[in-house]
């Protein structure tokens, strides 16, 4: 007998699942996330090209800032001589030929200056030529191109008169590789009846001397210094045929030319007087 209708309601209930109640958590259900593998490559692909990207740019930027190595000397001491002679036939001067003794002299001085750190006149020179000569001249100078060291050269009264004198008849053009920036000398002379020396060896196509560590003052540039020539051997030769052209007066630097060039140009200018 129920005393209660409620417990007796209670009772009855039997079998299925009871309704929540009030406060009751309804079942959770764990659901898988799907990976999507395809975007997960190509975030890490992103990613991965970035720094590439990056470290290319950093790279390009480096190479770029570092001084250009002159490997093949052989192909400056080429150019100088190209140059020279260029100059000269402008001025209808005869072409200056190579002589193997004066080619070796000037790449020793050449290393000499690129080891010192500096450019110097070779003292010794007249003393090194073994050949009849009746005259000598020397030019020596350092930049980062052969284009700009010409051209100090041919704006430098005493170097252009070098360069433009019709008794030479034979140079030697030594060039050295001092840590990206060149090193040259060019030694001309005057030898009536055109006995010269064997050809010197080709230059080698290595550098000579380590890189030096680059000065936070300035950035290198071109120098030359001035030309020492030497007096006749006796007995004097026989004047030559072809007179020396007059050095015209250096006229002002175009204006094309850079702040650097011109300040070197007028350090080159007060070496000359």
């Amino acid at each position: 007998m129920a005393v209660n209708g409620l417990s007796g309601a209670e009772t009855q209930r039997s079998g299925g699942t009871s309704p929540p109640g009030l406060f009751a958590n309804p079942p959770i259900k764990r659901l898988e996330e799907a990976v999507d593998h395809a975007h997960m490559r190509g975030k890490l692909c992103r990613v991965v090209a970035a720094w590439l990207a990056v470290f290319a740019a950093f790279t390009g930027f480096a190479l770029q800032a570092a001084p250009a190595a002159h490997a093949d000397t052989g192909a400056d001491e080429a150019l100088f001589l190209s140059l020279t002679n260029a100059t000269r036939a402008a001025q209808g001067l005869q072409p200056l030929a190579t002589d193997g003794q004066l080619t070796s002299i000037a790449r020793d001085w050449s290393a000499h200056m690129a080891a010192a750190g500096g450019i110097s006149h070779n003292p010794n020179l007249q003393g090194q030529v073994t050949a009849a000569w009746t005259q000598l001249g020397e030019n020596v100078g350092e930049g980062p191109t052969v284009a700009m060291i010409q051209d100090a050269f041919m704006n430098s009264v005493h170097h252009r008169e070098n360069i433009l004198n019709g008794a030479y008849n034979y140079v030697g053009i030594g060039v050295v590789d001092g840590g990206g920036i060149i090193f040259v000398t060019v030694d001309f002379m005057d030898l009536p009846g055109g006995a010269v020396s064997a050809p010197a060896p080709a230059a080698p196509r290595t550098t000579t001397r380590a890189p030096a560590a680059p000065k936070a003052t300035a950035a290198p540039r071109p120098r030359a210094a001035t030309p020492a020539t030497a007096p006749a051997s006796p007995p004097p030769a026989p004047p030559s045929t072809v007179p020396p052209a007059a050095a015209p007066v250096a006229a002002a630097p175009p204006a094309s030319h850079s702040p650097a060039f011109i300040q070197v140009l007028a350090e080159l200018r007060e070496l000359d007087q």
